[in-house]
């Protein structure tokens, strides 16, 4: 009798176990189908977004062409096509640039090539990239330095200027004219012996963004439906990119927004120093 009632016990212990077993199996089952699910409805919209996209800058380029094509004798209204096909055809390769980005991140295949850089000449190519745009808007834009000591960095420069030009290109777009957009950049001293620690702070006066959306908002394909925003173009893919380049980077990355207020990015990065510490010398310009 005492050996049935061990069995039993045993028995009763082990159907436990593999109830128990199985139900964890089930629910981790369940939990992976319903993100495949999400990913794969987010990817759905952002494939719909995306065709929309690609075929607005598409369309304008064609369009211009026959246009400048049926006014040769015009040259103002040749100019004119040709500036926006110019500008379509940037918004084109943008958009290709970020899904081969996220391709190239997503499968491995990007690596960082740090090599001695000068944030003197990143600065100067940030203020040439954006200028016309603020220009264009009447915004107010300036460049602030901060107790920074050293010029000369070791840094993959192409991604670390990729990732400030995405965050002053949602500035540009998502701000109204005449509004402000600063960045301020701050050398403090860093943990790690050989490195100083950089924090660049971009901030604006435009729209903002809501508490729901800033959730998700380094989240791939992802993009704020709103009547404002609608009607500019982009991926979704920027700021995703923006957080995995500055994850490879080793930094942090994070944002404070109120909707009608404004935005401010902040990007911390520990970037090694290549020799003494020097004074830093800028051009003449109201960019300081």
């Amino acid at each position: 009798l005492c050996f049935f009632l061990i069995s039993g016990l045993i028995v009763s212990v082990f159907i436990l176990i593999y109830t128990d077993s199985t139900r964890k199996v089930l629910k981790a089952e369940e939990e992976a189908r319903r993100a495949a699910e999400s990913a794969n409805l987010a990817k759905s919209r952002f494939l719909s977004n995306m065709s929309h996209d690609i075929r607005t800058p598409m369309n304008a380029i064609i369009g211009m062409t026959k246009i400048a094509s049926t006014n040769l004798q015009n040259p103002d209204k040749v100019r004119d096509c040709l500036q926006k096909i110019d500008l379509s055809g940037r918004l084109l390769v943008g958009l290709i640039n970020d899904i081969l980005d996220m391709s190239k991140i997503e499968s491995g295949k990007m690596v960082l090539n740090e090599n001695a850089s000068s944030l003197v000449e990143l600065m100067n190519s940030l203020v040439g990239i954006t200028q016309p745009a603020v220009r264009q808007k009447r915004q107010k834009f300036n460049v602030r330095l901060h107790d920074v000591r050293h010029e000369i960095l070791i840094f993959d420069s192409l991604r670390l200027n990729q990732v400030l030009i995405n965050l002053l290109g949602n500035a540009l777009k998502f701000t109204p004219e005449g509004g402000n957009i600063s960045v301020d950049i701050t050398e403090k001293a860093s943990m790690k012996e050989g490195y100083a620690h950089f924090v660049f702070r971009v901030e604006d006066t435009g729209i903002g963004m809501s508490p729901v959306f800033m959730k998700n908002l380094f989240t791939s394909f992802s993009r704020e439906r709103d009547s404002r925003v609608d009607k500019i173009e982009g991926s979704g893919l920027g700021m995703a990119i923006t957080r995995l380049i500055v994850t490879m980077m080793e930094g942090r990355i994070s944002v404070e927004s109120e909707v009608n207020k404004g935005s401010v990015f902040t990007v911390e990065l520990d970037l090694r120093i290549q020799g003494e510490p020097e004074e830093m010398k800028l051009p003449a310009g109201r960019i300081l």
